[in-house]
């Protein structure tokens, strides 16, 4: 996103090329480029705010846009997983279902929750709110300078948030990104909650992302938030001001010591030139000394990064693992009224690691001449990788409906007890946009997922071209093993984005 509106974005042109068929063909290990504290910390209270709840609107001057690789052309290659559902298997037990944050000025709302042990805070462009777990809504503030952000945010332009719940120290951390092109100034936001209740003191941090590089000088979008025990990894894709040329993207380790402690705070990162849009694994259990990500590498591959020793002197290495062949979705889905849907699918969406497994989801073209959207989806084992043995493909597959349906937009996580499940958008010429759960029990046969079992629908047709997501979310419930939390975007009956926040358990 950026600003200047909701404008096509045509940047530099990434080639996919083929790599060997084995599991491990390569692996890159880099040095980090820097390191550096972050600006803060900025003690405030959610107190502070009356209204607790303020749902004004506020004109901002822009609306942001996301900002797209030139999309690469792809080689006639098959997809080598089947097309199909495996109609003997379950569907998300749907429980409490609940609107999230409806529409704010910004479009489109990038929805994202995470659900502590009583209390669920979620996200949108550009506000953030604290249910309790039955739906009532205790909190909703804008996310900008004079709201959440207050003492750290340096622009009027706050965007693409994420949230996620530590389990292990029992906090909330809400990140944010800034940018503004007359100022040339880009950053990160951050604020972490004093206990598990996100009612009372946050503290608020910031990292000024500006990098000049290349006879360049970049800006920081499209943000992933993961963790492992040590540390905050976050990952952005860094665009040029002004002229929106696509780089590379920047990686940031930071130590949470100093975050939980509300002390300084210090960070690593690194630069990743090959490479578009790293999604870090949210580590559920928390246990690990590495942290996880994953990237698309080529239509027949994908990248696995790991950032080691988070503690002391960091390091990442990078591995390639092979896939079964896919081919690019670029454009966008039709929809109904003659609407279309932006499935932002030139990257990967989302990652989850859990008890030794990555989960990770995007968005692929049914086949060469279907031009329809489907969702991909893959756990790999990452054994004792990176300190020795390689990374594995343990299971993937297709999630398709027959033509004329679309499927994209996908949010992936796997639960206490080896159960998988995603959450996406449905589309086609008679449906606007609806939102479905989809899941794998732990003892269903490998690459097979179950029905389509659905959420929620949307109210009104969209219009032509029009954004959606950018991203949808799924996570657990740190009180029941078995338990998802999803949140993903709708169209109310006013042709105004909305949000269904709702919960399911797969055995």
């Amino acid at each position: 996103m950026t600003l200047f509106g909701r404008l096509s974005a045509f940047l530099v042109c990434t080639a996919f090329t083929a790599v060997p068929s084995f599991a491990q063909v390569q692996e890159k290990a880099v040095a980090p480029e820097g390191d550096g504290y972050l600006t803060g910390p900025f003690v405030d209270t959610t107190t502070r705010f009356f209204p607790q709840i303020d749902t004004s609107v506020r004109l901002w001057p822009v609306t942001p846009r996301n900002p797209k690789r030139s999309p690469a052309v792809p080689g006639d290659v098959p997809n080598a997983l089947p097309i199909s559902s495996a109609p003997s298997k379950i569907g998300p037990d749907t429980g409490a279902k609940f609107p999230g944050m409806g529409a704010t000025v910004y479009n489109p709302p990038d929805p994202c929750i995470a659900v502590g042990y009583s209390y669920i805070v979620q996200v949108v462009n550009s506000d953030v709110a604290f249910f309790n777990k039955s739906g009532t809504k205790l909190f909703q503030q804008h996310l900008d300078g004079n709201g959440f952000f207050s003492g750290v945010a340096q622009t009027d332009f706050i965007f693409d948030p994420r949230v996620i719940f530590d389990q292990t120290s029992g906090r909330f951390i809400v990140l944010a990104i800034e940018q503004d092109d007359a100022t040339q100034n880009s950053g990160i936001l951050l604020a972490v909650s004093a206990t598990s209740n996100p009612n009372g003191n946050w503290t608020k941090y910031r990292i000024n992302a500006k990098i000049s590089r290349n006879s360049k000088t970049y800006w920081f979008d499209y943000p992933g938030l993961g963790y492992n025990k040590d540390a905050l990894i976050v990952t952005g894709n860094m665009f040029s001001f002004g002229g929106n040329a696509y780089g590379f993207v920047t990686s940031y380790s930071i130590k949470k010591a100093g975050l939980l402690s509300g002390g300084t705070a210090s960070y690593n990162y690194w630069f990743h030139d090959n490479l578009f849009t790293i999604q870090p694994g949210k580590c559920l259990e928390g246990v690990t000394a590495t942290a996880y990500g994953i990237s698309l590498k080529t239509t027949s591959s994908v990248a696995v990064s790991a950032w080691r020793n988070l503690t002391g002197t960091p390091s990442y290495v990078e591995t390639t693992v092979t896939v079964p062949s896919y081919l690019n979705f670029f454009g966008y889905c039709t929809s109904s009224g003659g609407g279309t849907l932006d499935a932002l699918s030139d990257r990967m969406m989302d990652c989850t690691f859990r008890s030794g497994y990555l989960l990770a989801a995007h968005t692929v073209k049914v086949a060469s001449n279907d031009n329809r959207a489907m969702v991909r989806w893959y756990e790999f084992s990452v054994g004792s990788w990176p300190t020795s043995g390689s990374v594995t493909r343990r299971q993937s597959g297709n999630i398709a409906l027959a033509a004329p349906n679309n499927l994209f937009m996908p949010a992936i996580c796997r639960n206490g007890v080896g159960g998988i499940s995603i959450i996406l958008t449905r589309c086609n010429p008679t449906r606007p946009a609806d939102l479905y759960g989809v899941s794998h029990r732990s003892t269903d046969a490998l690459n097979t997922m179950g029905p389509l079992s659905f959420i929620a629908s949307s109210g009104h047709n969209p219009g032509f071209n029009s954004r959606w997501g950018d991203y949808q979310s799924i996570v657990m419930d740190p009180s029941d093993a078995k338990r998802f939390w999803a949140c993903g975007e709708v169209l109310e009956t006013n042709g105004k984005w909305g949000t269904r926040i709702t919960n399911w358990m797969v055995p």
